[in-house]
Protein backbone atom coordinates (compact mmCIF):
# COMPACT_ATOMS: atom_id res chain seq x y z
CA UNK A 1 0.00 0.00 0.00
CA UNK A 2 0.97 3.30 -0.55
CA UNK A 3 1.24 5.06 2.60
CA UNK A 4 3.51 7.13 4.51
CA UNK A 5 5.00 4.29 5.91
CA UNK A 6 7.55 4.81 8.52
CA UNK A 7 4.84 7.62 10.48
CA UNK A 8 2.67 4.90 10.67
CA UNK A 9 5.25 2.33 12.20
CA UNK A 10 6.86 4.47 14.31
CA UNK A 11 3.63 5.47 15.85
CA UNK A 12 2.31 2.07 16.27
CA UNK A 13 5.42 0.79 17.75
CA UNK A 14 5.57 3.90 20.14
CA UNK A 15 1.85 2.93 21.19
CA UNK A 16 2.24 -0.61 21.64
CA UNK A 17 5.34 -1.65 22.83
CA UNK A 18 5.93 -1.31 26.59
CA UNK A 19 2.06 0.49 26.55
CA UNK A 20 -0.43 -0.21 28.68
CA UNK A 21 -2.75 -0.40 25.99
CA UNK A 22 -1.18 -3.87 25.60
CA UNK A 23 -0.19 -5.37 28.38
CA UNK A 24 1.54 -8.21 27.06
CA UNK A 25 4.44 -8.89 29.89
CA UNK A 26 1.83 -8.82 32.76
CA UNK A 27 -0.92 -10.90 30.84
CA UNK A 28 -3.44 -9.07 33.29
CA UNK A 29 -5.76 -6.60 32.74
CA UNK A 30 -6.63 -3.37 35.61
CA UNK A 31 -9.70 -4.09 37.47
CA UNK A 32 -11.06 -0.67 38.05
CA UNK A 33 -11.01 0.67 34.25
CA UNK A 34 -11.92 4.24 33.11
CA UNK A 35 -11.16 4.28 29.99
CA UNK A 36 -11.85 7.65 27.69
CA UNK A 37 -13.12 7.16 24.27
CA UNK A 38 -13.58 9.40 21.47
CA UNK A 39 -15.85 9.09 18.48
CA UNK A 40 -13.92 11.29 15.92
CA UNK A 41 -10.50 13.24 16.27
CA UNK A 42 -12.54 16.38 16.69
CA UNK A 43 -15.08 14.90 18.49
CA UNK A 44 -16.54 15.28 22.72
CA UNK A 45 -14.23 13.37 24.83
CA UNK A 46 -16.03 11.00 26.38
CA UNK A 47 -15.12 7.79 29.52
CA UNK A 48 -16.43 4.34 30.20
CA UNK A 49 -16.19 2.91 33.48
CA UNK A 50 -16.16 -0.63 34.82
CA UNK A 51 -14.38 -3.38 36.77
CA UNK A 52 -12.59 -5.87 34.18
CA UNK A 53 -13.07 -8.61 36.39
CA UNK A 54 -16.54 -8.47 37.19
CA UNK A 55 -17.22 -7.82 33.10
CA UNK A 56 -14.52 -11.12 32.66
CA UNK A 57 -17.07 -13.36 35.32
CA UNK A 58 -20.27 -12.47 33.89
CA UNK A 59 -19.26 -13.51 30.37
CA UNK A 60 -17.46 -16.82 32.36
CA UNK A 61 -20.85 -17.59 33.77
CA UNK A 62 -23.33 -16.81 31.06
CA UNK A 63 -22.00 -20.21 29.35
CA UNK A 64 -21.97 -24.10 30.27
CA UNK A 65 -21.32 -25.02 26.52
CA UNK A 66 -20.89 -23.12 23.14
CA UNK A 67 -22.71 -22.36 20.11
CA UNK A 68 -21.41 -23.93 16.97
CA UNK A 69 -19.14 -21.14 15.66
CA UNK A 70 -21.06 -19.20 12.32
CA UNK A 71 -18.86 -19.37 9.40
CA UNK A 72 -20.08 -16.36 7.73
CA UNK A 73 -20.35 -13.80 11.16
CA UNK A 74 -18.31 -10.93 9.43
CA UNK A 75 -21.10 -10.94 7.20
CA UNK A 76 -23.61 -11.24 10.48
CA UNK A 77 -21.79 -9.12 12.44
CA UNK A 78 -22.02 -6.37 9.70
CA UNK A 79 -25.81 -6.84 8.93
CA UNK A 80 -26.70 -6.62 12.39
CA UNK A 81 -24.43 -3.63 13.04
CA UNK A 82 -26.66 -2.25 10.33
CA UNK A 83 -29.62 -2.26 11.40
CA UNK A 84 -28.92 0.43 14.48
CA UNK A 85 -27.51 2.60 12.08
CA UNK A 86 -29.15 5.98 12.38
CA UNK A 87 -29.51 5.18 16.54
CA UNK A 88 -28.72 7.95 18.51
CA UNK A 89 -28.55 9.07 22.38
CA UNK A 90 -31.30 11.27 22.01
CA UNK A 91 -34.07 9.42 19.97
CA UNK A 92 -32.56 5.60 20.93
CA UNK A 93 -31.64 6.05 24.64
CA UNK A 94 -33.42 2.66 25.60
CA UNK A 95 -31.58 1.04 22.70
CA UNK A 96 -28.51 2.10 23.62
CA UNK A 97 -28.64 1.67 27.46
CA UNK A 98 -29.48 -2.36 26.56
CA UNK A 99 -26.12 -1.91 24.68
CA UNK A 100 -24.34 -0.80 27.65
CA UNK A 101 -26.52 -2.81 30.37
CA UNK A 102 -25.49 -6.37 28.57
CA UNK A 103 -21.99 -5.12 30.68
CA UNK A 104 -23.71 -4.25 34.29
CA UNK A 105 -23.54 -0.48 32.99
CA UNK A 106 -25.60 2.64 33.35
CA UNK A 107 -26.85 5.05 30.30
CA UNK A 108 -24.73 7.55 32.36
CA UNK A 109 -22.65 7.95 35.27
CA UNK A 110 -23.97 9.39 38.66
CA UNK A 111 -23.55 12.94 37.40
CA UNK A 112 -25.93 12.32 34.16
CA UNK A 113 -22.75 12.12 32.08
CA UNK A 114 -23.27 9.21 28.64
CA UNK A 115 -21.03 6.42 29.15
CA UNK A 116 -18.87 5.90 25.64
CA UNK A 117 -20.40 2.85 23.78
CA UNK A 118 -18.41 2.32 20.83
CA UNK A 119 -16.75 -1.41 22.11
CA UNK A 120 -20.12 -2.00 24.52
CA UNK A 121 -21.78 -1.77 21.43
CA UNK A 122 -20.25 -4.03 19.38
CA UNK A 123 -20.28 -6.55 21.62
CA UNK A 124 -23.95 -5.98 21.88
CA UNK A 125 -24.85 -6.68 18.39
CA UNK A 126 -22.01 -9.49 17.79
CA UNK A 127 -23.85 -11.61 21.06
CA UNK A 128 -27.09 -10.76 19.07
CA UNK A 129 -26.13 -12.26 16.16
CA UNK A 130 -25.61 -15.66 17.57
CA UNK A 131 -29.02 -15.03 19.83
CA UNK A 132 -30.95 -14.77 16.84
CA UNK A 133 -29.31 -18.31 15.87
CA UNK A 134 -31.75 -19.71 18.51
CA UNK A 135 -34.61 -17.86 18.76
CA UNK A 136 -35.68 -14.84 15.64
CA UNK A 137 -37.56 -12.12 18.02
CA UNK A 138 -33.86 -12.52 20.33
CA UNK A 139 -34.79 -10.80 24.04
CA UNK A 140 -31.91 -9.03 26.57
CA UNK A 141 -31.58 -12.24 28.05
CA UNK A 142 -30.41 -14.40 25.11
CA UNK A 143 -27.99 -11.77 24.30
CA UNK A 144 -26.27 -11.57 27.82
CA UNK A 145 -26.07 -15.64 27.00
CA UNK A 146 -24.46 -15.48 23.84
CA UNK A 147 -21.21 -12.93 24.72
CA UNK A 148 -19.45 -16.12 26.01
CA UNK A 149 -19.86 -17.47 22.55
CA UNK A 150 -18.50 -14.26 21.12
CA UNK A 151 -15.30 -14.40 23.58
CA UNK A 152 -14.73 -18.46 22.62
CA UNK A 153 -15.09 -18.16 19.03
CA UNK A 154 -14.40 -14.61 17.53
CA UNK A 155 -13.21 -11.25 20.34
CA UNK A 156 -13.65 -10.40 24.17
CA UNK A 157 -16.88 -8.63 24.37
CA UNK A 158 -16.23 -5.20 26.85
CA UNK A 159 -16.80 -2.15 27.17
CA UNK A 160 -13.27 -1.03 27.09
CA UNK A 161 -11.13 -1.14 23.91
CA UNK A 162 -7.87 -1.58 25.64
CA UNK A 163 -9.14 -4.36 27.41
CA UNK A 164 -10.46 -6.12 24.27
CA UNK A 165 -6.77 -5.66 22.46
CA UNK A 166 -5.48 -7.17 25.46
CA UNK A 167 -6.89 -10.04 25.36
CA UNK A 168 -7.03 -10.66 21.53
CA UNK A 169 -2.79 -10.25 21.15
CA UNK A 170 -2.90 -13.21 24.40
CA UNK A 171 -4.95 -15.21 21.27
CA UNK A 172 -3.19 -14.43 18.29
CA UNK A 173 -6.62 -12.32 17.22
CA UNK A 174 -4.88 -9.05 17.15
CA UNK A 175 -2.89 -7.49 13.90
CA UNK A 176 -1.33 -4.71 13.94
CA UNK A 177 -1.16 -2.17 11.47
CA UNK A 178 2.47 -2.83 10.58
CA UNK A 179 1.70 -6.30 8.90
CA UNK A 180 -1.20 -4.35 6.79
CA UNK A 181 0.71 -1.49 5.96
CA UNK A 182 3.85 -4.10 4.74
CA UNK A 183 1.23 -6.66 2.87
CA UNK A 184 1.64 -9.35 5.40
CA UNK A 185 -2.50 -9.34 6.54
CA UNK A 186 -5.29 -8.37 4.52
CA UNK A 187 -8.69 -7.12 6.97
CA UNK A 188 -11.62 -8.80 5.55
CA UNK A 189 -15.06 -7.24 6.49
CA UNK A 190 -16.07 -8.17 9.83
CA UNK A 191 -12.59 -7.31 11.63
CA UNK A 192 -12.68 -4.53 13.77
CA UNK A 193 -10.50 -1.62 13.34
CA UNK A 194 -8.78 -0.31 16.02
CA UNK A 195 -8.26 3.83 16.26
CA UNK A 196 -6.32 6.00 18.90
CA UNK A 197 -6.86 9.62 18.37
CA UNK A 198 -4.74 12.64 19.76
CA UNK A 199 -2.46 9.44 21.21
CA UNK A 200 -5.08 8.92 24.56
CA UNK A 201 -8.42 8.11 23.09
CA UNK A 202 -9.67 4.52 22.44
CA UNK A 203 -12.36 4.09 19.45
CA UNK A 204 -12.81 1.04 17.51
CA UNK A 205 -15.21 -0.08 14.29
CA UNK A 206 -16.34 -2.92 12.38
CA UNK A 207 -14.90 -2.62 8.50
CA UNK A 208 -17.04 -2.85 5.55
CA UNK A 209 -14.62 -2.94 3.30
CA UNK A 210 -10.84 -1.37 2.81
CA UNK A 211 -9.51 -0.05 -0.56
CA UNK A 212 -6.03 1.32 -0.58
CA UNK A 213 -5.42 3.99 2.31
CA UNK A 214 -9.21 4.21 2.26
CA UNK A 215 -11.36 2.40 5.34
CA UNK A 216 -15.63 2.07 5.65
CA UNK A 217 -16.69 0.97 8.88
CA UNK A 218 -19.70 1.08 10.62
CA UNK A 219 -19.01 2.68 14.54
CA UNK A 220 -20.73 2.89 17.54
CA UNK A 221 -20.75 6.29 19.55
CA UNK A 222 -19.35 8.06 16.39
CA UNK A 223 -20.91 11.30 14.10
CA UNK A 224 -22.54 10.45 10.73
CA UNK A 225 -20.33 11.52 7.86
CA UNK A 226 -20.32 15.23 7.20
CA UNK A 227 -22.55 15.94 10.31
CA UNK A 228 -23.22 19.62 11.33
CA UNK A 229 -23.63 20.87 14.81
CA UNK A 230 -25.17 19.14 17.06
CA UNK A 231 -25.20 15.92 15.08
CA UNK A 232 -21.18 16.55 15.45
CA UNK A 233 -21.53 15.53 19.00
CA UNK A 234 -21.44 12.11 18.68
CA UNK A 235 -23.35 9.15 20.55
CA UNK A 236 -24.64 7.69 17.59
CA UNK A 237 -24.33 4.95 15.60
CA UNK A 238 -23.45 5.31 11.47
CA UNK A 239 -21.39 4.33 8.79
CA UNK A 240 -18.16 6.37 8.55
CA UNK A 241 -15.06 6.50 5.90
CA UNK A 242 -11.68 6.70 7.45
CA UNK A 243 -8.06 6.58 6.44
CA UNK A 244 -5.22 4.19 6.99
CA UNK A 245 -3.24 6.45 8.75
CA UNK A 246 -0.86 6.74 11.88
CA UNK A 247 -4.49 6.99 13.76
CA UNK A 248 -4.82 3.23 13.12
CA UNK A 249 -3.41 1.28 15.16
CA UNK A 250 -4.09 -2.54 14.58
CA UNK A 251 -7.17 -4.91 13.66
CA UNK A 252 -8.83 -7.57 15.59
CA UNK A 253 -9.17 -10.93 13.57
CA UNK A 254 -12.39 -12.40 14.68
CA UNK A 255 -11.80 -15.84 13.26
CA UNK A 256 -12.49 -14.61 10.00
CA UNK A 257 -9.88 -15.72 7.07
CA UNK A 258 -7.06 -13.88 5.65
CA UNK A 259 -7.47 -12.83 2.12
CA UNK A 260 -4.12 -13.89 0.00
Amino acid sequence: MNLQRRSILTFAGAALAGSPFILRAQNIMIDDVREYQRGDPSGPREYVSFNSSKVASNIKDTKADYLPKLKDFGELLLEEASRYIGFNRQKNRDGIADMLEVFGLGFADSKGHPYAFCAAGIGYVAARVYAKTRVKDATYADVIQCLGDIDHHHFYPCPGVANMVTVASVHGRWVPVTNVVSGKANPMPGWLVVFKWNKSDHHIGILKSISGEKLKTVEFNTSPEGAKGSDANGGAVAERERRLNSNVLGFINPGISVRT
